[in-house]
């Protein structure tokens, strides 16, 4: 649904064993999908950064969606690709206790 056909995987760093995400691009970068899970019971906060995008991308949003116990691929928020909460200057979202989440601007 989110990642299309051409999408590449491209690396990740999560710095939580208790969070895993992929991240997929399309060929020429205009296009990102972020998928992650929380295996956790408790919420994580998260700050994806993105690199190596076009500014269109860097100065955009993504539209975070949402799957949880209550939710169904849930349309959450759109959220700007560069946020201004120094040092977390990336993608600020909030994934509940054992939650799959996506973030994606295609």
């Amino acid at each position: 649904r989110f990642v299309r056909p051409g999408f590449q995987r491209i690396a990740t760093a999560p710095d939580s064993s208790e969070v895993r995400v992929l991240a997929f691009a399309s060929p020429d970068r205009t296009q990102v999908a972020v998928v992650g899970m929380n295996t956790s019971v408790r919420p994580a906060n998260l700050n994806l950064v993105l690199e190596g995008f076009p500014s269109a991308v860097m100065g955009g949003k993504v539209v975070y969606y949402r799957t949880s116990e209550s939710e169904n691929c849930h349309r959450i928020a759109e959220i700007p690709v560069r946020g201004g909460n120094w040092p977390f200057t990336g993608i600020d979202l909030i994934a509940p206790g054992e939650s799959v989440f996506t973030v994606t601007n295609g």
